[in-house]
């Protein structure tokens, strides 16, 4: 169906000004970050208090220049004439749709004849001091190479007021991003090992990391044992969702008091003091070299896929064995809680872990061993002696 242009122009219509900003918008974030009050403060004596036309606010003026270098416009009239129009610009210098904005005479002249350098280096300095006492300031000195730097000992100070307000604007930003780039919400994908706090610590050092300053200044490729690796995306301003490949783990053995962790294959992929729950220690094999990053060497690699199978098992059936043993004759000795497991050949041992699964609340309280290695599918082949 065709459709064309409604002219609804001229019909009145109520709404508050507040309602029209975007809740996320840089200039709410700016305003709740900085208390603009401490501009009078520093600029009240300049004024007349009892006599003279109202002033416009100081406030009011500082804003506008900083909305000028904050959206890249590159005169104050330029500034003036976005500001008419500009919903978000009239909310951030609490102006009304039909108030008037200050002309962009006014600024420039009170910016040339009223603000010296001494109350600009004022307002620079208690924004300073606020982004230092939030801790993104550092106290370190910044050598600069001077050698191609061109001395002008005559240069105006209208130059010098303009980079400082220039720095202000940028100041400015610093102290908002607390609030702007905070994070909000981080939501991990994958990953069991670690819970979403600890996660937050090794990547971020915090639960509610300044994605900003992540973005410029954190490691990104930090080694976390168990992971593999993990991935950052970023929803800005607040989200962050991270995915995690964790190292695939399906066994450990002991050697020279470390903990050395393989996967399928039989390749050693990490070495830690530290247990990763659900994964069983392996005993009773003979390896030839234990080296990281390297594949186990045994005379049998078949064990291999022996453990694999168990392990899948261990998984589908929620089993918590904490240790696999291996015979010279490579039987099976399973260990959960206080009970000895004795699986024999892992041949069928699926059905045998299905049958052990259904027991499992019975034994899980007392200490004994179970015979599984004859079970033929018949529960009176199963035998259980229970030791006090």
């Amino acid at each position: 169906m065709l459709n064309k242009e409604k002219a609804d122009r001229y019909q009145i219509e109520f709404y508050c000004v507040d309602d029209l900003v975007p809740k996320n918008h840089l200039l709410r974030k700016i305003e709740k970050a900085v208390d603009f009050k401490k501009i009078y403060e520093i600029t009240d004596e300049l004024y007349c208090k009892d006599n003279g036309r109202p002033n416009v606010a100081s406030a009011v003026l500082f804003k506008m220049v900083m909305i000028q270098h904050l959206y890249g416009l590159n005169s104050l009239r330029r500034t003036h004439e976005e500001i008419q129009m500009n919903i978000a610009y009239r909310w951030f210098l609490g102006y009304s749709l039909h108030e008037n904005i200050p002309h962009f005479s006014t600024v420039s002249r009170n910016f040339k004849h009223r603000y010296s350098l001494e109350v600009i280096d004022s307002v620079f300095e208690w924004i300073l001091s606020e982004i230092e006492k939030a801790g993104y300031l550092s106290p370190e000195a910044v050598f600069i190479d001077g050698t191609h730097i061109k001395a002008n000992a005559n240069m105006k100070k209208a130059i010098k007021k303009a980079i400082i307000i220039i720095f202000i604007v940028i100041a400015v930003l610093i102290a908002a991003s607390t609030y702007i780039f905070r994070a909000s919400s981080i939501e991990y994908i994958g990953g069991t090992h670690y819970s979403p706090s600890e996660m937050n610590q090794f990547i971020f050092g915090g639960d509610n990391p300044n994605i900003l300053f992540y973005v410029l200044f954190g490691e990104k490729d930090k080694e976390i044992t168990f992971v593999q690796k993990y991935d950052v995306d970023i929803e800005w301003p607040d989200k962050l969702t991270v995915t995690v490949y964790e190292k695939p783990i399906v066994g450990y053995i002991s050697y020279m008091g470390c903990n050395m962790y393989f996967d399928k294959d039989g390749k050693v992929v990490e070495s830690s003091s530290a247990s990763y729950e659900n994964v069983p220690q392996i005993e009773g094999l003979e390896f030839k070299s234990i080296v990281l990053n390297s594949k186990l060497e045994i005379d049998d690699m078949s064990v291999f896929n022996t453990i694999l199978e168990l392990t899948q098992a261990f998984d589908k059936y929620q089993l918590g064995i904490r240790k696999i043993y291996f015979d010279s004759s490579y039987n099976v000795t399973l260990y959960m809680n206080d009970v000895k497991i004795l699986l024999g050949k892992a041949e069928n041992s699926a059905e045998k872990l299905f049958a052990l699964k259904q027991m499992e609340n019975s034994i899980k309280d007392m200490k004994g061993t179970l015979y599984l290695s004859d079970y033929d599918g018949n529960n009176s082949s199963i035998i259980f002696k229970k030791e006090n």
